[in-house]
């Protein structure tokens, strides 16, 4: 546990310097349209210079195939997409944003979760997957 805390602690550093240094480069904004999909979304903010990001990889592949058509999962990369993680506020990774039907966020977490415990917060959220 404390290994992952710890490289959380590198991964929020490392994006706070990069978003700094590209901040000083360009301040052009592009904008961002988030469209209500029909099904309950969950958004992902990582980066794969971060080994708790680097470790989910797998669980968001395993809940793409099971609720295929049911859950949309959209993966940041934020280091690539600073506009989108400076959109949704995200200041730490690996951050995951839970939406419901209509594109409303419900909750958000910060650092590793399970795919087991996602569809348990989907479900303490009152949306059954």
């Amino acid at each position: 546990m404390k290994k992952i805390v710890k490289l959380t602690l590198v991964c929020t550093l490392s994006l706070l310097i990069a978003w700094t240094v590209a901040g000083c480069v360009s301040r052009e904004k592009t904008a961002i349209v988030d469209e209500a999909l029909g099904i309950p979304k969950l958004v992902t903010l990582g980066s794969r210079l971060c080994a708790p990001c680097r470790m989910m990889e797998p669980e968001l592949e395993a809940l793409e195939q099971k609720y295929e058509g049911v859950l949309y999962v959209d993966k940041i990369d934020v280091m690539r997409n600073q506009d989108r993680a400076r959109y949704y506020g995200v200041s730490m990774i690996p951050a995951q944003i839970f939406f419901d039907e209509d594109g409303v966020e419900l909750d958000r977490h910060l650092g590793f979760i399970s795919k087991e415990d996602i569809v348990k917060k989907f479900a303490e959220l009152g949306i059954d997957l």
